[in-house]
C-alpha cells in the first residue's frame, strides 16, 4: 500500500512539473504595450525588439443637479506614450510608459523589467499597477465605457514600485500572483510607508486562456474567469500644516471578480472591500459593480449597461449608487473610437441626485 502511494505521489509530481513547464505567464497587466503583431511602430531583431504605441483621449462632461449645472468642461484624461520589447533574450522584457498627469505634467506611469527564466514563472521589478482590482488592471484604452466604475474609482489602488512573481499553471487554467511594494499609502497626501505592502491574487480561468480588452465583433467562444485577491499595507498619514504627529494607518483591501465573454456579450461582476484602521476609528468600505456589454457587428458599436454601489461605514456613513448606459462606435477597433455616456449618481445618505453626460474620443497608434 505504501509503495503504491509513493508511486502515485511521484506520478503526481511529474504531472505537476509537466503542467508547470507547459504553462504561460500571467496576463495581469501585460508587459507589452500592444498585442498587435504587425504594428506600425515595431522593430524586431534577435536580441532586441521595440513595440511602440500611443493613445490620447479627449473628453467632454456635463453634470447637473437640481436643474443647475454643477460642472461642464473639456479635458484630456489620458495621454500615453509606451514602448516595450525584449533585450538580449526574449525571456528578458521591458516596458516604459510616460503619460500626462492630472496636474498637466509628464510623469512615468510604468517602468519595469520582467524576467521569465522558465515557463509559468515571471519576475517583475519596477513601477507598475498594484494588481488587485480587475477593472484597474485592464488598460483604460480598451474599456467599452467612458471610465471605470464608481466602485473602482473610489478604491483605486494606484501604481507603486515593487516586485511581483506571477505565472499560469495547469494548462493556463490557474493564474497566481504575489507581490511586495513600497507601500507609500495615498500618494495624494505624501504618506510615509511603515512597512512593505503585500499583494496576493489567484485566478481560475475555467475555459483556458483569457481575453485581454478585445472588441468582440466576430463572436467569441465561451470564456469564464474567477479571481480573488487581497492587499495589506501600513503607512503614516501626514496632514499639511498640522502640528499633530503623523497617524499610523493600516489598510486591508480584498477583491472578488467574475468575468465572462461569449458570442458578442461581455460581462463583469466585481466586489471590492476595504478596512482602514487608525488610532481613533475603523472605516469599512463595501463596493461593487455589475456590467454587461453587447458588441453590435453591423454598426461597429457596443452598448453597455453598468450599475455600481459604494457603502462607507464609519462615524459618518456614506452610500452612493451609480447607474449608467454607454454607446461606443469603433471606427478602427480601439484605435479610433467614440464613447458616449449617460449616468445617474445618487447619494443615498444625503438624498441628492446628479445627472452626468459624457462624450469621449480616443485615437491610438501602435
Amino acid at each position: 500500500m505504501g509503495g503504491r502511494t509513493g508511486s502515485l505521489f511521484r506520478l503526481g509530481l511529474i504531472v505537476w512539473a509537466l503542467l508547470w513547464l507547459t504553462a504561460s505567464v500571467s496576463f495581469a497587466q501585460s508587459s507589452r504595450c500592444s498585442d498587435t503583431p504587425d504594428g506600425l511602430l515595431r522593430a524586431e531583431y534577435p536580441r532586441f525588439s521595440l513595440q511602440g504605441s500611443a493613445f490620447a483621449q479627449l473628453q467632454y462632461q456635463f453634470f447637473f443637479r437640481s436643474e443647475e449645472v454643477s460642472r461642464s468642461d473639456f479635458s484630456v484624461p489620458r495621454a500615453r506614450v509606451c514602448g516595450s520589447g525584449h533585450v538580449l533574450s526574449r525571456s528578458l522584457r521591458y516596458r516604459l510608459m510616460i503619460g500626462r498627469s492630472s496636474q498637466r505634467e509628464l510623469e512615468v506611469n510604468d517602468v519595469f523589467v520582467e524576467w521569465e527564466p522558465v515557463s509559468a514563472l515571471a519576475i517583475r521589478l519596477g513601477r507598475f499597477k498594484l494588481p488587485i482590482v480587475h477593472e484597474w488592471m485592464e488598460s483604460a484604452q480598451s474599456l467599452a465605457t467612458l471610465d471605470r466604475a464608481l466602485a473602482s474609482r473610489l478604491l483605486l489602488p494606484g501604481r507603486d514600485y515593487g516586485l511581483r512573481v506571477s505565472g499560469r499553471l495547469l494548462a493556463q487554467h490557474v493564474e497566481y500572483l504575489i507581490g511586495v511594494f513600497n507601500g507609500d499609502g495615498e500618494s495624494a497626501v505624501k504618506a510615509a510607508d511603515l512597512s512593505p505592502a503585500l499583494v496576493a491574487r489567484l485566478s481560475l480561468h475555467l475555459t483556458g486562456s483569457p481575453y485581454v480588452g478585445a472588441v468582440d465583433f466576430a463572436g467569441s467562444l465561451p470564456q469564464v474567469s474567477l479571481a480573488a485577491g487581497t492587499l495589506w499595507n501600513r503607512w503614516k498619514q501626514t496632514v499639511s500644516g498640522s502640528t499633530s504627529p503623523p497617524q499610523s494607518v493600516e489598510d486591508t483591501l480584498w477583491n472578488v471578480s467574475a468575468l465572462f465573454r461569449w458570442n458578442h456579450f461581455d460581462g463583469a461582476a466585481e466586489y471590492i472591500g476595504q478596512r482602514r484602521t487608525d488610532a481613533h476609528k475603523t472605516q469599512r468600505t463595501h463596493a461593487g459593480y455589475l456590467r454587461l456589454t453587447y458588441f453590435v457587428q453591423r454598426l461597429h458599436s457596443s452598448v453597455s449597461a453598468r450599475g455600481s454601489l459604494v457603502s462607507v461605514r464609519s462615524d459618518q456613513t456614506d452610500n452612493q449608487l451609480e447607474a449608467e448606459g454607454s454607446w461606443g462606435v469603433y471606427l478602427d477597433r480601439h484605435r479610433i473610437k467614440v464613447i458616449s455616456r449617460y449616468a445617474v449618481v445618487q447619494n443615498l445618505t444625503q438624498g441628492t441626485i446628479e445627472h452626468q453626460l459624457g462624450l469621449q474620443t480616443q485615437i491610438a497608434v501602435d
